[in-house]
């Protein structure tokens, strides 16, 4: 008699309820070993969850609410903060190639609309070519360093809006089969053209993997291509 190889797992409404319950189950453990000064550092899963809220919080305070938020840097923690503090109750990500030229990006950033961008240090000489050429695009937030306006700077002032009683973020609609991504194709027969990707695309899909992979708290996965 052949065993069954696949196991009952069930979607999630939305990525929001999927970190939730992630969360609930592993508080303390590693989400991530992220690579500072040289050096891996563990992230649980609460400060995970407690930095997106934040950024996101900060996000809306800005007036980012229902905007198109651009992406673009490296594989690192600061990449999936962004991510998910801008799908989980903010705005539409729209994740940008890292490997294009300034030209290509100024095209995608006008293409989408893009209202602020978070952008790693390799990336900002092609991020201010993208702002002098995109209108729409006014917030310009940068991976690194520790000023006001930066990552570091929106996480701390996401913060302390959160001690303030701010639930603009936490409180926030998500509709599931609302267009919350905009991924663009790589365009190797033509323009790049926009892919809308909702929270039920891609939560349905990560149920669908964890049906034939079992993945456990003691496993560790190394991302090899670009997030």
């Amino acid at each position: 008699m052949k065993k069954n190889i696949f196991y009952d797992e069930k979607p999630k409404r939305d990525l929001r309820e999927l970190l939730d319950t992630v969360v609930r189950a592993n508080p303390g453990n590693d989400a991530f070993l992220s690579k500072r000064n040289g050096i891996y550092e563990a992230v649980s899963y609460e400060v995970f969850q407690n930095d997106v809220n934040a950024l996101g919080t900060a996000f809306i305070a800005m007036g980012l609410k229902d905007e198109k938020i651009g992406v673009i840097g490296e594989n690192r923690y600061e990449w999936c903060v962004s991510y998910l503090a801008t799908v989980n109750g903010t705005g539409v990500v729209v994740p940008l190639d890292k490997e294009l030229n300034a030209d290509e990006l100024v095209y995608l950033a006008n293409e989408a609309g893009l209202k602020a961008v978070v952008y790693s240090d390799k990336q900002a000489g092609k991020v201010k070519k993208m702002a002098e050429r995109c209108a729409s695009l006014k917030f310009l937030i940068p991976m690194d360093g520790e000023a006001e306006d930066s990552y570091t700077g929106f996480i701390e002032n996401g913060r302390k809006l959160l001690v303030k009683g701010n639930r603009a973020f936490l409180d926030a609609d998500i509709n599931p089969d609302a267009m919350n991504m905009l991924l663009f194709t790589s365009g190797t027969t033509g323009v790049s053209k926009g892919v809308m990707l909702c929270h039920r695309n891609i939560v349905s899909n990560i149920a669908a993997m964890r049906g034939i992979l079992k993945i456990t708290p003691d496993d560790l996965s190394l991302s090899i291509l670009p997030i």
